[in-house]
Formats: structure tokens, C-alpha cells, sequence
């Protein structure tokens, strides 16, 4: 059986393909398999630090310039404030000051995602800058930005800058790189010692009694005593005045009686 010259064609492109699908399919499988991303899992912001760590927390409100840092000599030393305006008499609570380093270590992330425009989470200008010096060569400085729409995270981002030259108010903030989710509560919890920080209560003084202001000029009061002697006075008088006529009043008449009774008894 002689095969016409278009069923010739027709096997040989059928030919051609299944080649050219074997070998595509050949070259697919000796191919590693492409890597899909996955969202990074949870964690704390310090990891692997503990209290004894800390030496210094700072933070800065980058919207109105407010700033406070909370730092000690060595992990043996008491906490002390610096960096607010007013401090005359404070005296840090080293109970609050404690418990504001427990709340900084339990900043924790739930997910984090790459971003190629930080500025479309606030990360180009960040509301505030947490700087955390736990003694060795690197600051851990954490960056935050916006709330997420739900209002429960905010916007993260750390890094790692040298001590020696660190300077969290002018460093520039990245454009691009990994953004934490953390929760907002806690972060809350932190950032408000800029506003509150960690002193001791304040005895209000107790408010002593004034003495009532006298309305009456020096004059008046001069004058109104001379008046209420002279009152004094008069009233004497009369008084003096009527005993002594009743005296004379009493002598007449004992003189009287005793005239009387000495002529009627010659």
C-alpha cells in the first residue's frame, strides 16, 4: 500500500511532535522544583534576650519630637531616666521601670510578609523608633509604622545598626525589606512612657488654712476701736455716776432717820 504525499507530511509532523513533547517533558523533570513562598512564622522582636540583658530602651515620638530613654549602668545598677524636659524630683519607680522592660521583650510578631514600598505601610517616616542597647556592638532599633486595617497590628520593621555610630533620629529609613505584624496592644503599652514615664507618685501637698483678710482699712479698724472705747467709757460713767447718787441718796436718808430719832427720844 503506497502512502500519498500529505499522509507522508501528517506522520511526520505527528512525529515531530511527540519528540518535541518527550524532550520538553525530559528537560522538566530533571529541573528543580521552584521555590513558593511562604509566610514567615511568628516570634518576639528580641529573641533570645532576657531582662538582665536590657541596659537601655529608648524611644522617640517622631511626630512631635518627643523622646525618653530608660537606661542603667550594668544589669546590677537601678534604672534612671533621661532625655524629658522636667524631671526636677522625680524618682523612677524601679518596679515600673522593670515591668516596662518585660513589656518591651514580649513584643512578639504573628507573620511578616517582604514589601517592595514601605513607605505604602509608614515605614518611610516612621511614627516611632525604639532603640534597644543590650551591650554588645549592634542597637536593635525597631521602626513602626501604620496600624493594619483591622487596627489590632502595626507595621514593623528591625534592624541592626552600630552602637558606636548609632543615631535612631537620623538614620534613614529603608525603602524595601521584610515588615513584621505586631501586636498593637503591647507595642501600646511601650511607646506610652514618652507621655507617662516610669516615676514614683508625686505627694500632693496638703493645702494649710489661710487666715480670713479683714475688709477694714488699718484707719477703719483704728476708728472703730476708738469708737467702742468711748462707748466703753461712757457706760462706766454712767454707771459710776448712778452709784454714786445712790450713795448720797442712802446717806441722806440715814442721816434723817437718825435726826428723827434722836429728837424724839429727848
Amino acid at each position: 500500500m503506497r502512502l500519498n504525499r500529505n499522509t507522508i507530511i501528517l506522520l511526520l509532523v505527528s512525529l515531530v511532535v511527540i519528540i518535541a513533547v518527550v524532550v520538553i517533558g525530559n528537560n522538566q523533570a530533571n529541573q528543580p522544583p521552584a521555590a513558593s513562598p511562604t509566610p514567615a512564622e511568628g516570634g518576639t522582636l528580641l529573641e533570645g534576650v532576657v531582662a538582665t540583658d536590657v541596659l537601655s530602651v529608648a524611644v522617640r515620638n517622631n511626630q512631635n519630637g518627643d523622646f525618653i530613654r530608660l537606661a542603667r549602668a550594668d544589669s546590677e545598677a537601678d534604672w534612671e531616666v533621661t532625655g524629658l524636659d522636667d524631671m526636677d524630683a522625680q524618682v523612677v519607680d524601679q518596679n515600673a521601670a522593670a515591668e516596662t522592660i518585660n513589656t518591651l521583650l514580649s513584643l512578639a510578631y504573628d507573620s511578616a510578609f517582604e514589601a517592595e514600598n514601605l513607605a505604602d505601610f509608614g515605614l518611610a517616616e516612621p511614627a516611632y523608633t525604639i532603640e534597644v542597647d543590650t551591650g554588645g556592638d549592634q542597637l536593635r532599633v525597631f521602626l513602626v509604622g501604620n496600624r493594619n486595617p483591622g487596627g489590632n497590628r502595626y507595621y514593623v520593621i528591625s534592624r541592626e545598626i552600630e552602637a558606636a555610630l548609632a543615631d535612631a533620629t537620623e538614620e534613614a529609613a529603608p525603602t524595601t525589606g521584610q515588615v513584621l505584624l505586631v501586636n498593637q496592644g503591647t507595642l501600646d503599652t511601650l511607646i506610652e512612657i514618652v507621655a507617662q514615664p516610669p516615676f514614683e507618685p508625686t505627694a500632693t501637698p496638703t493645702a494649710s488654712p489661710t487666715a480670713t483678710l479683714n475688709p477694714m482699712s488699718e484707719v477703719e479698724i483704728a476708728t472703730a476701736t476708738a469708737e467702742t472705747q468711748a462707748t466703753i467709757n461712757a457706760v462706766m460713767a454712767t454707771i459710776e455716776a448712778e452709784d454714786l447718787a445712790t450713795a448720797q441718796a442712802t446717806a441722806e436718808a440715814t442721816a434723817e432717820a437718825t435726826a428723827e430719832a434722836t429728837a424724839e427720844a429727848e
